[in-house]
Parts: structure tokens; C-alpha cells; sequence
């Protein structure tokens, strides 16, 4: 009797932990599915279930696509009839605290893309960066659930103390599936991407690699020169 009551629960155990694995990667699965953004602005991982497609703005429906293995913390792209951007079986390990699909020696990175909804992105956002004498400054006023920008921008050059500035006004803007930026109004490829958002501030990459952040303010940023710096921007403008 004892010997037997012994087997159920080993048995027991066993079909516990075994539930709890299968729980684990099916969990890891789900965790998959979705929009992974290349940082360098390359494009779009979509994943669903065990299909994968790569485009510019995540179309599951893209002809690039490819078969999704999971093993373990192991990521797995296999080629299929029409892929087209990898031209071999790709593998990435994953950190789940931490979730990374690297590729071709780090040559595409994705993570999850953050969702922006449009009427988050309303009202007035800044950047400010140095680099050695430059420092540049932006400011963005998004407009009608994100459908239109105007924006504003300084550039100063402390070292010859000059400064050039202008300003874009109704810029069209679309967002498709939450993180991915287009002017409608234009036919070239030129989008960006937010690739991660931290409390009030929103990291964008675009599709030439270029990279910033947007900053939430309450007003609209504005800028005074210093006093006695030349505005050089209509001289500059005319060689250009």
C-alpha cells in the first residue's frame, strides 16, 4: 500500500512539472507574438504562432516571411518559398528579462516595439543634444490625434558664435500599428520608429539609422540665442 501510495506521488510530481514546463513555453510563445522593432531602423519582425513575416510596418501579410521554431531560450528563422531578407536558418538566444532577437552578428537587433497611441502623442515634446561646440534643439507640437506636427528647430555653433533656426508647419504624420511613423503625402521610404519609451520620453530610430528622443514638456520649447550671435541660417541657405 505504501509502495503504491509512493508511485502516485511521484507520478503526481511528475505530471505537475510537466504541465509547468509546457505552461512555460507556451507563455514564452505568446511573449513572442507581436511587433519586434529593429534598432538600427532595418524594419519589422512580426511574429505569430509559428510564422514570422519582415517589412518596413510590421504587415503580417508581407511576402518576406518565414517558419518560427522555439526551443528553449532559442530563437529560430527558417527560411520558406519567398524569404527574401535572411538567406539562412537565423538563431538568437533570448534573455526573457530582457527580450533581444540578434541576428547576422548583431547586424539586426530587435526588440519589442512600444505601443504610442495617437492622442498620447498630442501636445508639445523637446530634444536638446551637444555635440563638442554644436547644440541642437527641437521642438515638436503634435496636432489632431497625432495626425499633423509643426516643428521647430536651433541649431547653434558656440564656437563661432552663430546660430541657424526654422520651422516645418502642418506636417502630415500617420502611425501604423503604434510605433511606426510615415508622412502620407510622401511615396519614399523614409519612415521612423519608436523603439522604446521611458516614462515621459520616447526613443525613435528612422529608417537611415539615425536616432533621437522626444521629450513630453508642458509648453512649447523655445529657444533665445545668446546675445550677439549672428543668425546665419539665410547665408547657409543659399549654398544649399
Amino acid at each position: 500500500m505504501r509502495e503504491r501510495l509512493t508511485v502516485l506521488v511521484l507520478a503526481c510530481m511528475t505530471l505537475i512539472a510537466v504541465s509547468h514546463n509546457v505552461f512555460a513555453e507556451s507563455q514564452k510563445e505568446r511573449n513572442l507574438n507581436g511587433f519586434w522593432v529593429e534598432t538600427s531602423g532595418r524594419g519589422v519582425l512580426a511574429i505569430d504562432g509559428d510564422m514570422a513575416t519582415f517589412s518596413t510596418t510590421g504587415d503580417l501579410k508581407a511576402d518576406d516571411r518565414y517558419q518560427v521554431e522555439l526551443n528553449g531560450n532559442e530563437f529560430t528563422l527558417l527560411r520558406s518559398k519567398n524569404s527574401s531578407t535572411f538567406n539562412k536558418a537565423m538563431t538568437a538566444t533570448i534573455d526573457w528579462n530582457e527580450p533581444v532577437l540578434s541576428f547576422n552578428n548583431n547586424r539586426y537587433r530587435f526588440i519589442p516595439a512600444p505601443e504610442i497611441k495617437a492622442a498620447e502623442l498630442d501636445g508639445y515634446w523637446a530634444e536638446e543634444t551637444k555635440k563638442g561646440n554644436t547644440l541642437e534643439i527641437r521642438a515638436m507640437q503634435y496636432k489632431n490625434q497625432a495626425s499633423r506636427y509643426d516643428f521647430y528647430w536651433w541649431k547653434v555653433n558656440t564656437g563661432y558664435a552663430s546660430y541657424q533656426h526654422g520651422v516645418d508647419k502642418d506636417v502630415p504624420l500617420n502611425i501604423v500599428n503604434g510605433f511606426v511613423f510615415t508622412n502620407p503625402n510622401l511615396s519614399d521610404a523614409y519612415r521612423h520608429y519608436a523603439i522604446k519609451r521611458e516614462g515621459d520620453t520616447i526613443y525613435y530610430v528612422n529608417s537611415n539609422g539615425a536616432r533621437w528622443s522626444e521629450t513630453k514638456t508642458k509648453t512649447l520649447r523655445e529657444y533665445q540665442p545668446p546675445k550677439g550671435f549672428r543668425d546665419m541660417t539665410g547665408v547657409v541657405n543659399q549654398y544649399q
